[in-house]
């Protein structure tokens, strides 16, 4: 369920706010707190700083009274309280908070910590619940519906001259048919790209250029079949081939990120590429 309105709160699909039967009293995903590592020359002198300093995970704190109007219209809402904040327990992936402020969706992942209701007035229904989520990521990212971007891309080739090398500034390509994209990084932090790619393609290989003008490439030395495909995270450097195997042994380069501002990005191919594809997501990071 998209978000609708602004001050809405979404866990797990479970809406809150204006317009459902959950009032959010309070919420502020907002709160960062810096650590020291205590590293570096002379951490402990006088006037001296401790060395490089990181934040620390975020505490998340939701408080929100589900308008059950008696006992068993709240325990009917609470149930889905309990769904939502429940424990990970064996899921591969991590639960998702999105929230509307300002007008702009925004999302971060969280795993539920505390859910404790305000049980003295039960009787009535009329309870409010405490909740709590920690993000071992601290980051926000572009939320809602149109929170990931992407982009699908069929490997480089040319239409007339010769390609140019891999390393060569985008300046001096020829043009392009279907390999280049544009990615927008709209927030204030590198982030992640995933990218999936399908065969069949011999050594598939990309090209980044940042905002900067900066070249990053890189490629995996693998030929994938017509009913193969890869996985590749960059910010958690992993790539996985046909979802069970790790391939990171056929990484060649380093697997970068994607720069705030537009950065153009191309995939290519050692071989003709044929009907092989490249889909590419990422999300604005602040």
């Amino acid at each position: 369920m998209p978000l609708t309105e602004e001050g809405q709160v979404m866990v797990r699909g479970l809406v809150m706010g204006p317009g459902t039967d959950f009032i959010v009293a309070y919420f502020n995903p907002w709160i960062r707190n810096a650590s020291a590592s205590y590293t570096g020359s002379n951490p402990y002198q006088d006037g001296a700083w401790s060395g490089p300093e990181f934040l620390d995970p975020a505490q998340i704190t939701l408080i929100v009274h589900p308008v059950g109007g008696s006992p068993a219209g709240w325990w009917s809402l609470h149930t889905q309280l309990l769904q939502a904040f429940r424990p990970i327990r064996t899921e591969t992936t991590e639960p998702e908070i999105h929230w509307r402020s300002g007008g702009k969706d925004f999302m971060m992942y969280a795993r539920p910590r505390a859910l404790s209701p305000e049980v003295k007035n039960l009787y009535t229904g009329d309870v409010t619940t405490s909740c709590s989520l920690e993000a071992l990521d601290p980051s926000m990212y572009s939320g809602g519906e149109n929170g990931l971007h992407s982009v699908e891309l069929s490997p480089y080739a040319t239409s007339g001259g010769l390609a140019a090398p891999l390393s060569a500034p985008l300046s001096i390509f020829t043009a392009v048919a279907e390999g280049r994209g544009t990615l927008t990084n709209a927030g204030i932090d590198a982030t992640s790209l995933m990218i999936r790619i399908d065969g069949p393609v011999v050594q598939p290989r990309f090209l980044l250029v940042g905002p900067d003008g900066a070249v990053q490439t890189f490629w995996i030395d693998i030929e994938l079949l017509a009913d193969q495909w890869l996985e590749i995270d960059t910010g958690n450097e992993s790539i996985v081939f046909n979802g069970v195997m790790p391939r990171l042994d056929a990484l060649r380069g380093a697997l970068p990120l994607l720069a705030p501002g537009e950065s153009t990005i191309e995939f290519r191919s050692a071989s003709d590429g044929g009907d092989a594809t490249a889909h590419i997501s990422w999300r604005d990071r602040w």
